[in-house]
């Protein structure tokens, strides 16, 4: 028993014996080994203590240990109230932090310490293969190459810095929160609904593994991978700028909110899907790719721009639902008056082998498009407004228009699906791709020809009649429309549309006048 006033210093404590550091006592350098106890009572202090081979250190309410090594199969177990600074956890033995207990700069090797409700850590490190199990605060751990830190449901991690190397999980009901930086070089998982605030940054990779949770204004995210994975559900509500690569595994979900905005200025992948309404998506540079079973789904009013050669490169699904209608924007962007819904634009390149959809709503490609998927519009716009590349098709379903206002090559396809489709052509003579199925209650809508000029038809099918050119020609101005099918030159007529242009459709007449021309 060291009593107040009283210093020790090298005490050896083996089997059944047994070391008390009361009110005032001083403890340094003790040895405490198996199935010895060192107990340090209120006010009293032990200072570079060992404690190996199964033995232990009872930090009481009030009691304090600095620098303590704990090895082998022993335990440091502090009570509520007690202290622990700079402790080395380097045995499979737990460090044990009771309910209302304090740890300030632990150290945790080769073993684990486990932060009960109610209790706090303070600057704690854990080395390789050391893991800190936080169920109540932890607050400047340093997880080093190869150790761990684990948040469990309820606790709550604060300023964590990952080494490369190092792993933070924040599992279902956990909390990270920062007002300064978290440090990622390593990997930081999150999962459940996780609250984040504050700086994530670093080298390293955040995960998020699944739950929901919302990105809001006090965060910032700066590490270079950033990960959506399993069945996470992120939510972005304010602008946001990621530089790291981004990718989002099958089954997760990203959602851009009608305000928020998210600047993408690195590679990025999409696996799961991506949503918005009324949201902006920058990409600044690199590439962001759908892949496969990935979906970047649009509900009116969204924007995805590109700087800096960036580019959309498509093997899943772009999809406009045009759910949601809304007043013209201050920035031109609204919808079209018709009540169909908002329209969204992808101002980026847009590489496409899989399938590009609008089932409402209106869907604007104001850049480059290399098409060599599909793509579909039922119900909804598509316009097309850029330079076009690839060997795709482009299929008008029932109550669809497919707005052409640039050069559409002869390498592209443009079929009338089931249904009524409009075919809108704002400079005819540079429409070039075949089409087919064009049949009754079908119409291609020639903005740029008067009617009141009264354009002329002609019809010239192949020996085969398996195809054939409709010229018309409106004073100078001339357009060719190749059409695969069986069509015959008095089935054609023209009307003035809506907009006061030339509306061509088609009725197959009788057979008594299937050689005639129509009439004009």
């Amino acid at each position: 028993m060291i009593f107040s006033g009283g210093t020790a210093t090298g005490t050896l404590v083996s089997a059944g014996g047994q070391e008390m550091v009361s009110a005032g006592g001083v403890v340094v350098s003790a040895f405490i080994l198996s199935g010895g106890q060192q107990a340090v009572l209120k006010n009293g202090r032990v200072i570079n203590a060992t404690i190996a081979q199964g033995g232990t250190q009872t930090v009481l309410a009030g009691g304090s240990a600095n620098a303590t090594s704990v090895l082998g199969n022993s335990t440091e177990f502090l009570v509520s109230g007690a202290t622990a600074t700079g402790s080395l956890i380097g045995g499979p033995g737990p460090a044990i932090v009771a309910k209302g207990a304090r740890v300030a700069g632990v150290a945790a090797a080769l073993a684990r310490q486990t932060v009960a409700a109610g209790a706090t850590a303070l600057s704690t490190t854990i080395l390789a293969s050391g893991e800190q199990d936080v169920r109540g605060t932890a607050s400047g751990t340093i997880v080093s190459s190869g150790g761990a830190e684990v948040v469990s449901n309820g606790g709550k991690a604060q300023g964590v810095s990952i080494a490369k190397g190092g792993s933070v999980d924040v599992l279902a009901g956990g909390t990270l929160s920062n007002t300064g930086t978290l440090t990622d070089n390593g990997m930081l998982a999150i999962a459940g609904a996780t609250a984040l605030s504050g700086m994530i940054a670093g080298s390293g990779t955040l995960a998020y593994t699944g739950g929901a949770r919302t990105v809001g204004a006090g965060v910032t995210i700066g590490v270079a991978n950033l990960v959506l994975t399993n069945t996470a559900a992120v939510t972005v509500n304010t602008p946001r700028t990621y530089s790291g690569a981004f990718s989002m595994e099958a089954d997760s979900t990203l959602t851009v909110a009608a305000g928020g905005k998210l600047t993408l200025t690195n590679s990025s992948t999409v696996a799961g899907a991506m949503t918005g309404a009324g949201a902006t998506i920058m990409l600044s540079g690199g590439q962001l790719a759908v892949g496969a079973k990935g979906q970047i789904e649009f509900s009116g009013n969204d924007v995805i721009s590109a700087t800096n050669g960036a580019m959309i490169s498509n093997a899943g699904v772009l999809i406009e639902d045009g759910a949601t209608a809304s007043a013209l924007g201050a920035d031109g962007i609204g919808p079209d008056g018709g009540g169909k819904g908002g329209i969204s634009r992808i101002r980026s390149e847009v590489v496409n082998i899989g399938m590009i959809s609008v089932v409402a709503g209106e869907l604007d490609l104001d850049g480059k498009l290399v098409n060599n998927g599909k793509a579909s519009v039922q119900g909804g716009i598509l316009v097309i407004s850029g330079a076009v590349e690839g060997t795709g098709t482009i299929t008008i379903n029932a109550g669809g228009t497919l707005e052409i206002a640039s050069i559409l090559p002869n390498t592209q396809k443009v079929i009338f699906g089931t249904g009524n489709g409009v075919l809108e052509l704002t400079d005819p003579s540079a429409f070039a791709a075949p089409i087919s199925g064009f049949g009754a209650g079908d119409q291609v809508d020639l903005t740029g020809f008067a009617f009141s000029k009264s354009p002329k038809l002609s019809f010239v099918e192949n020996a085969a009649k398996t195809q054939g050119t409709l010229t018309v020609t409106d004073g100078e101005l001339s357009a060719k429309l190749v059409l695969f099918g069986n069509y015959v030159a008095a089935g054609f007529h023209e009307q003035k549309a809506a907009g006061g242009g030339t509306e061509i459709t088609y009725i197959k007449p009788a057979a008594a006048n299937l050689d005639l021309a129509p009439a004009h």
